[in-house]
This record gives structure tokens, C-alpha cells and sequence, in this order.
């Protein structure tokens, strides 16, 4: 019946935000602040806004949730570096921080109700690389052809993953 303002929470460095995904049970994961910097990364969960605390740096970013609450998305080392994180059903004091290919970043970009997640990596050698991370195999690189840059973007309940590659 219409949009819903979801406001701007108390904590926020700014009066920006955007919501970037919402599951079944009405739980939202997005970010708010100002741009380019102070911007964190938020989930409206059971009428609260709670904040996800960035890695050192000065930003983070929720991408996607599942239906257990997970969230996933970014937060910035205090060197600016990314890493990708999961907020393990909503609370955000067990966050985890994701693997990132050697001397790079990444960047958690969904997940699917088994908790498999997928994203993308930046290498030292600054080319990206499709990521998979799940609980048995940790973070495992999904291939790409030779001289290709691959992005992961959304995975389904079958663990089929889509994005795109760059030649």
C-alpha cells in the first residue's frame, strides 16, 4: 500500500540511506550515513536499526540477507582495503570476517538459506576473481577463463551462482 520510510537511525553520520535487499519476514539490509564516507552498513530487524561495524576503515555496506536473518556485504580495513563479512541472523556483535585472496579485498555480495555465500575478490595483482565461501570449504575461487576478471553476484537455493566475466 505504498512505500515505507524506514528513516535514519540516531547513530548515522549523515541523512542518506538505502535499503538493498528484504526478506520474507520484513528484516532489511542497506546502509545510511553520508557518501562518499561515514557510510554503514544497517539491518532493520524487529523495528530496530542496528549498525555493522566497519573493519578499522570508514565504511561498510550490507548487500543481501537470507531468510535466517544472515547478512551479507562490506567493511573497509583501516588500510581501505574491503573484506567481505556475514552478520550471522541479524547480530551484528558476531560478525565474521571473511577470507580475501592474498594481499587484496573482497566483497560478500549474497547468500542463499545454506549459507553459501558469493562475491569477489581483488588479487595483489589488482585483477578480480569470482568467490564462493562456505562453512566446509572456507573461500574457494570459482574459475574463469584465461585473462578473464570474474564477479559473482547472486547465488540460489540450489547453489547456482550467476554474474558476470570481463575479457
Amino acid at each position: 500500500d505504498g512505500s515505507i520510510d524506514l528513516g535514519v537511525p540516531t547513530w548515522s553520520a549523515g541523512n542518506y540511506g538505502q535499503a538493498k535487499d528484504i526478506n520474507d519476514s520484513g528484516t532489511v539490509a542497506g546502509l545510511v550515513g553520508t557518501v562518499p564516507y561515514n557510510i554503514r552498513g544497517c539491518i532493520w530487524i524487529n523495528g530496530e536499526m542496528l549498525q555493522v561495524p566497519t573493519f578499522g576503515g570508514d565504511e561498510s555496506q550490507c548487500l543481501a540477507l537470507n531468510e535466517l536473518n544472515d547478512v551479507v556485504g562490506f567493511s573497509r580495513l583501516e588500510s581501505g582495503q574491503m573484506r567481505g563479512f556475514v552478520v550471522p541472523t541479524g547480530n551484528v556483535d558476531n560478525i565474521i570476517e571473511l577470507e580475501a585472496p592474498e594481499g587484496g579485498g573482497a566483497q560478500a555480495t549474497d547468500i542463499n538459506e545454506q549459507r553459501v555465500i558469493c562475491g569477489w575478490g581483488l588479487n595483489e595483482d589488482s585483477t578480480f576473481h569470482a568467490l564462493k565461501w562456505s562453512i566446509e570449504g572456507g573461500m574457494e575461487f570459482l574459475g574463469e577463463p584465461a585473462g578473464w576478471e570474474t564477479f559473482a553476484y547472486d547465488i540460489n537455493e540450489s547453489g547456482w551462482i550467476v554474474g558476470r566475466a570481463i575479457a
